[in-house]
């Protein structure tokens, strides 16, 4: 929400830059504006509208209400007539949190890393911006955070209460196994019972998404290949319990494998993904045990559109496991 700065509205100041973010007569207007001046040496300032940032931050509404003393017995700094407040944030921050309060018919800054995230995500939380804070936690829900860096998402999701984000990058984590979930810095931040949590949810997701593996009961139909009553030359069949116990179907030994492969696949990281994409290994498998069979030249087709169908039902069954969250 920032309109690009015109060379006509910038000024400069004995002691720093001048950077009003709205091309509107309130930057003209001293009374009505704060600068804002940055931890920077030298330091920049930020001209905002007052009216702006109190509505954004109930921190400085309550520091810009308080009476303030006359210019003639008043120690405060002006600059150009307008008040001067120190602040502990660098110009880069302050350049990125600043438009968040502005109206949503401006243009954000592209918040390009996690570090970025969290350093305007700090301000944010320090003068009570809880508008900003939510905007930001909607950021962190974009592939590039919360997929890239699911336990970094999580914990920074958890230390400013940003619950589906947290919810967000729990879920992303489950493309992890245990072994795999290494120290990030920002669980210094979160207390010991979060992240408990969410190995509590891990083991639940683990149990739920390798249960749909075992119980087959969720599989509505038994057309496909592998549950074919016709004698075939890739093995014998099991049969098993389909439509909710309504279906009693023979299984080829050959697809009962790919189902408890996939169980063990499923149990060590519970996600959908193990399912699209880490079972592909797996796929290929079954395409080599049944490509000189009758089945066979049914396999694949079938195989690809179960893959997806086994696909939503991992995801369905984790969907349901609850992630406790204490914010």
């Amino acid at each position: 929400m920032i309109c690009p700065t015109s060379p006509s509205l910038t000024q400069t100041a004995p002691s720093a830059d001048i950077m009003p973010l709205l091309p509107t007569a309130d930057v003209f207007d001293p009374a009505t504006n704060v600068v804002l001046r940055s931890s920077d040496k030298p330091p920049v300032d930020f001209r905002v509208p007052k009216t702006l940032l109190s509505l954004a931050s109930p921190f400085f509404a309550g520091l810009l209400a308080l009476p303030q003393p006359s210019s003639a017995t008043s120690d405060q700094e002006m600059s150009e007539g307008s008040p001067v407040l120190p602040v502990s944030e660098s110009s880069a921050v302050l350049e990125r949190l600043l438009p968040y309060c502005y109206p949503r018919y401006t243009s954000l800054p592209e918040l390009k890393t996690l570090e970025e995230v969290q350093s305007v995500l700090a301000a944010a939380s320090k003068y009570d911006m809880s508008g900003v804070e939510q905007c930001l936690g909607e950021l962190l829900l974009h592939p590039r955070f919360v997929d890239a860096a699911p336990l970094r998402v999580f914990a920074t999701a958890c230390q400013y209460s940003l619950g589906p984000a947290a919810r967000a990058a729990a879920k992303a984590t489950l493309r992890l196994s245990l072994p795999e979930r290494r120290y990030v810095p920002e669980l210094e931040h979160i207390p010991a019972g979060a992240l408990q949590r969410l190995v509590d949810y891990y083991f639940a997701c683990s149990d739920a998404a390798a249960g749909a593996a075992r119980d087959l009961r969720w599989i509505k139909r038994d057309a496909y290949a592998w549950f074919d009553r016709e004698p075939c030359a890739c093995g014998s069949s099991t049969y098993v319990l389909l439509a909710d116990g309504a279906i009693n179907a023979p299984a080829r030994a050959w697809w009962l494998s790919y189902m408890r492969q996939s169980a063990t696949a499923l149990a060590e990281r519970p996600h959908p993904d193990s399912v699209r994409v880490g079972g592909r290994d797996l796929m290929e498998g079954v395409f080599e045990k049944t490509k000189g069979c009758a089945c066979g030249r049914r396999t694949i087709l079938d195989m690809l559109e179960f893959r997806e169908l086994f696909a939503v039902e991992v995801e369905r069954k984790i969907d349901a496991v609850e992630l406790c969250l204490k914010m």
